[in-house]
């Protein structure tokens, strides 16, 4: 009896599960984490320095398919810059897990290639990686729109943000020049372009943008050949061309020649290869269109001719570029086709936004009628008319590619919104305009500094006053420009 009461008595383990949300650092060391924040106590006991805690993964609500959203695979930093600051390491690891996704343009400026440009550098030098944790911020406070104006989050990211201001300072301020430091101070430049454009401070997203890509082309030879410069002055490039079709005067210089071309093939084959080469080959008529704007706008004589000659010669760009697109997707295997079908969709939208644009051979006298002695420069292209039916066809596309984001989407590529404000300009129909105006409100995107819900705010006022009567142009006015009316407002500080 009594050995069965010992028996009895005797003490058994207990069962716990095995516990996967420690710190970074107990991990790595194979330890059990009690999971104090904001460091664990083994590791201060310990003397080990507490790298934080891995962020939760954003999930798919439950209508969605899980596939639908890019899960959080943030790469955890191979040592720690900051000892302890474990919001620090959260917010610079959801910008290599989540931010680089959103920044994507094309197939050589993928997220992968901006995860490689940052994350060397932001381990080498404070003022990156305070720019890096600043921009994880701020993007996160983005894409939640719950936390987009919680006062400690947006402190936060500003003390960040002057960290980087700060460390960048103390580089400008040393007297020796390198390609390091030069590198150093563009990528810095380029991760504020991004950061005030997602606080919303477009007009000083401008200057730094303008800012860094006049560092590039008075960079002295011997450090602008540096492959991490030509590399930065195509990332500065990617942005400028875009924002550049929609400027009255050119405010960037030319980056094409300090830049390293970033496309999958080095070499123009007769035809399309397959739709990364699509994309690049679409891509590089903004630069052609571009060029145009400007030499229409310094209202210098240009003979009609030498007008008709330019447009022609996009026009032809155009027509080649949509005929290889036509035949590449004929060969393109369905399930190749279905695995790029929000590619190959946008890529759809856009030739039929480029076919619109420059028109037929007939169009040439309303583009080259008018002498620009006698022209507002700041009026706008002529603008093209499409059918009703049309316009709601290509916004049906456009509508899929849009509603395919389950959260608030800030991205690199100026695509979608700037097709929603020309088919706005094309299509005087007032019931399409209202279904525009509802897209641009129906979810929030924003593209490089375009914000859907301020164009559709914008746009919504040019309607109200064109149904009072008052004179507007064709195309209103969404700038950058340094116009008060214009959507984005951007004033260039007067050369010295």
């Amino acid at each position: 009896m009594e050995n069965n009461e010992k028996t009895s008595s005797k003490r058994t383990r207990a069962f716990a599960p095995k516990v996967r949300t420690g710190c970074l650092t107990c991990k790595k060391r194979r330890k059990k984490c009690d999971e104090e924040k904001p460091t664990c106590r083994r590791c201060s006991d310990g003397g080990y320095v507490c790298d934080g805690y891995t962020p939760a993964p954003i999930t798919a609500p439950p209508d969605r398919p899980e596939s639908a959203i890019v899960q959080a695979s943030a790469p955890v930093p191979y040592r720690a810059l900051l000892p302890g600051d474990w919001l620090g390491v959260h917010f610079y690891n959801h910008f290599f897990g989540q931010t680089v996704h959103d920044m994507a343009i094309s197939r050589s400026l993928n997220s992968d290639f901006w995860r490689s440009s940052f994350m060397g550098p932001s381990q080498d030098a404070r003022c990156i990686w305070h720019a890096t944790v600043a921009l994880g911020a701020v993007h996160w406070m983005f894409i939640t729109p719950s936390a987009e104006h919680d006062p400690s989050l947006t402190r936060f990211a500003t003390i960040q943000y002057n960290g980087a201001i700060s460390e960048l300072m103390q580089i400008t301020q040393r007297a020796e020049e390198s390609p390091t430091n030069s590198s150093t101070i563009l990528t810095c430049c380029f991760l504020f372009v991004l950061l005030e454009s997602l606080r919303g401070n477009f007009s000083e997203a401008m200057r730094h943008l303008n800012s860094g890509a006049r560092i590039i082309t008075s960079t002295p030879i011997s450090m602008s050949s540096s492959t991490a410069v030509r590399q930065l002055a195509a990332s500065f490039h990617a942005i400028t061309s875009q924002l550049s079709l929609f400027l009255e005067t050119r405010i960037f210089p030319d980056l094409t020649g300090f830049m390293v071309p970033m496309k999958k093939y080095k070499d123009s084959g007769t035809k399309l290869r397959d739709l990364d080469e699509a994309e690049d080959a679409l891509n590089s008529l903004d630069d052609v269109l571009a060029s145009m704007v400007y030499d229409d706008c310094t209202c210098e004589p240009i003979s009609k001719s030498e007008c008709a000659a330019q447009w022609a010669v996009l026009r032809e760009k155009v027509r080649t570029w949509s005929t290889g697109f036509d035949c590449l997707l004929k060969q393109v295997p369905r399930r190749d086709q279905d695995s790029h079908t929000k590619k190959i969709l946008n890529l759809k939208v856009q030739q039929r936004m480029w076919e619109i644009v420059v028109g037929d051979d007939d169009d040439d006298d309303d583009f080259c009628d008018a002498d620009c002695s006698d022209v507002d420069c700041g009026e706008g292209p002529p603008t093209p008319k499409i059918t009703t039916a049309e316009c709601n066809e290509i916004l049906d596309k456009v509508e899929i590619l849009w509603k395919d984001a389950v959260r608030p989407r800030f991205g690199l590529k100026a695509d979608l919104i700037t097709a929603a404000y020309q088919l706005y300009v094309f299509c005087p129909d007032v019931s399409v305009r209202h279904r525009i105006i509802a897209l641009l409100r129906s979810r929030r995107r924003r593209e490089i500094m375009w914000d859907s819900f301020d164009m559709a705010m914008f746009l919504e006022e040019d309607m109200a006053q064109r149904e009072m009567g008052f004179q507007k142009p064709a195309w209103p006015d969404i700038g950058p420009s340094p116009s008060q009316d214009a959507l984005l407002v951007f004033r260039p500080a007067p050369s010295l």
